[in-house]
């Protein structure tokens, strides 16, 4: 390149605005570089490489579509890529990174599979080039992510292959100022970490990371204790503490830490939404106002801001509020497929099926290995008393995440509509085995062996739940119905006192099992 002395200082201070962030002023000057007469084709494609970079910083990617149309070099194609990729043009975003005989950069691998991955269909390609991206770039943490994301678990010592040896990336220096001298180019500066530290430090991470893709949280917390304090301690090592809890249903604990997590990184939107999501189940709705009222003050255009104005809503059963924040979100990021199931909750607890169901699809497309999807596909066929496709939903949640004690529950129930009795009384045991602290397998398989004439049994899990849980009246009302069907009148009528002592509201089905309890005595006795 052979630029006129205007050109160049043109260039020097279109880069020195882009490093400033002085958006708005490198976008003015380079458009006044663009407009000189270039010498040549390749200071042409400089001055449009430079440009489109220019809008793009801008965000605004459909001026940089418009003038990189044109671009002839490898690196101007592939912000041409990404602007049409950022204003929706996958087709023209695929063409350009795919021109015969050319290979592509990381660069271009990553974005052609973003592309594949945003057109839905074409999961299997996206992980292909998220491969590729990675063997091309061990650095590329995202494209890890990514992959674990869609099941393709690597060995992360294998996937962050960087040593010593490895060249490593040119040293970036600050655009020169005029009143610089241009003799005496500043020194770089030695890294302080040699890249075979960073190896190891991207393998640790990326093992938990692994791990929680896979839904093994108690593997994955013991992974983080190895990891240094300073990560341990970090906003991303708290969340990834609590994102385990989370997937355990600890959501007392998940809370804790992720209350860590933004006192150490205040700025953090990352993991908020799932944050509000544990705040929803422990019906925490002030932390809930809380953290919705600092989101919208400090993340207005994140979409995680808006699942969590989502979530406060649907905690105040105002469903049609919460269903237009989690539409918000999800036109912020189409690709946010945790919006998209939440969205799909809501839907279904209001009964309208086809809006949910096309929620959780859009769920499903985007991340096949979201099992609340594919829950709440099973929840809605449950509901509409589609058995056998709802056992097939439930069923591929559960094979996403065997370790759910609550999806083996509704997997269980299933089964008992389906009068698979053997199999629900299977599912139930082992969700009990799994998490002893959940009481739903084990009232639910109370109430299965009493329908199967097993009452001992039943009363053996019952009683024992009723140690653990004494304050569920719904537990005693279940008890006193199977006194009362052994004719254990006097236990049974004590039962349904309790119950109601518990929760007065249950009065009328009470005093009618009570009534009940007194008409069969009295045919015993007559």
């Amino acid at each position: 390149m052979v630029f006129s002395p205007l050109e160049a200082q043109l260039k020097d201070a279109v880069e020195q605005s882009l490093q400033l962030h002085l958006l708005s002023n490198a976008v003015f000057l380079c458009e006044r570089l663009w407009s000189e007469p270039s010498a040549s084709q390749a200071d042409k494609e400089e001055k449009l490489r430079l440009l489109g970079e220019c809008y793009l910083r801008e965000q605004q990617p459909h001026k940089a579509v418009q003038v990189l149309k044109s671009a002839g070099t490898q690196e101007g194609r592939y912000l041409y890529a990404l602007a049409c990729y950022q204003t929706g043009g996958l087709y023209e975003a695929e063409k350009a990174l795919t021109r015969p005989g050319e290979v592509l950069s990381c660069a271009g691998e990553y974005l052609l599979a973003q592309v594949c991955e945003r057109n839905g269909s074409r999961i299997s390609e996206a992980k292909t080039h998220y491969a590729k991206a990675l063997t091309l770039n061990p650095l590329l943490w995202t494209a890890y992510e990514k992959l674990c994301k869609f099941g393709c678990f690597q060995d992360p010592k294998e996937s962050f292959q960087v040593d010593d040896r490895t060249p490593a990336p040119p040293v970036s220096y600050p655009p020169l100022r005029p009143y610089e001298n241009r003799s005496k180019p500043p020194l770089p500066v030695k890294p302080s970490r040699s890249h075979s530290d960073l190896r190891d430090l991207l393998s640790e991470l990326g093992k938990v990371t692994m791990l929680l893709a896979r839904n093994e949280p108690d593997e994955a917390l013991e992974q983080l204790r190895t990891l240094p304090a300073y990560v341990q301690t970090s906003g991303y090592g708290l969340c990834q503490c609590a994102k385990a809890h989370f997937d355990k249903y600890d959501f007392d604990t998940a809370i804790e830490y992720y209350q860590k997590a933004f006192r150490e990184e205040p700025q953090r939107v990352e993991d908020s939404d799932y944050y509000s999501t544990a705040l929803w189940y422990e019906k925490k709705s002030t932390d809930l106002c809380f953290l919705l009222h600092n989101s919208l003050k400090r993340a207005y255009y994140c979409p995680q801001t808006w699942v969590i104005a989502g979530n406060f809503y649907s905690l105040q059963k105002e469903r049609e509020t919460a269903i237009k924040c989690f539409n918000r979100a999800i036109q912020l990021n189409p690709l946010h497929s945790y919006a998209y199931a939440l969205c799909g909750h809501e839907y279904l607890s209001t009964e309208e099926f086809d809006k949910a169901k096309t929620c959780y699809e859009a769920a499903q497309n985007i991340d096949p290995r979201m099992y609340a999807a594919h829950w709440g596909l099973g929840s809605l066929y449950y509901r509409q008393e589609k058995y056998e496709l709802a056992l097939q939903s439930y069923r591929a949640a559960k094979n996403i995440n065997p370790r759910s004690s609550i999806l083996l529950t509704y997997l269980g129930v299933n089964y008992r509509a389906l009068n698979q009795y053997q199999e629900a009384i299977n599912a139930f045991r082992k969700a009990i085995e799994i998490d002893k602290r959940n009481p739903l397998p084990r009232f639910q398989l109370g109430v299965l062996l009493s329908v199967l004439d097993r009452d001992d049994e039943a009363l053996e899990q019952l009683e024992a739940l009723r140690k653990e849980s004494p304050k569920e009246a719904h537990l005693y009302i279940q008890i006193g119905k199977i006194q009362a069907k052994l004719g254990n009148c006097d236990k049974a009528l004590k039962a349904y006192n309790d119950a109601h002592d518990l929760n007065p509201k249950n009065h009328s089905e009470i005093q009618s099992l009570i009534e009940q309890l007194h008409v069969g005595r009295h045919d015993q006795y007559s």
